[in-house]
């Protein structure tokens, strides 16, 4: 998996991505990354999305 993807020349990377890189379970980063959400936002631009799971079901 590749850690960053390139669209319309913007680089970003996902939660996903971050939780299996860092051994930590995905529901703590993504709390870890509205905890300090303001902190992300000084670093440029910040979004986030919400995307199903291959099974069609939305992750939490």
């Amino acid at each position: 998996m590749e850690l960053v993807k390139i669209k319309r020349n913007e680089i970003f990377t996902y939660s996903l991505i971050v939780a299996n890189g860092t051994d930590y379970n995905h529901p703590i980063i993504q709390r870890k990354m509205r905890d300090y959400e303001s902190d992300f936002a000084e670093l440029g631009k910040l979004g986030f999305e919400n995307r199903p799971l291959p099974s069609g079901q939305k992750q939490i």
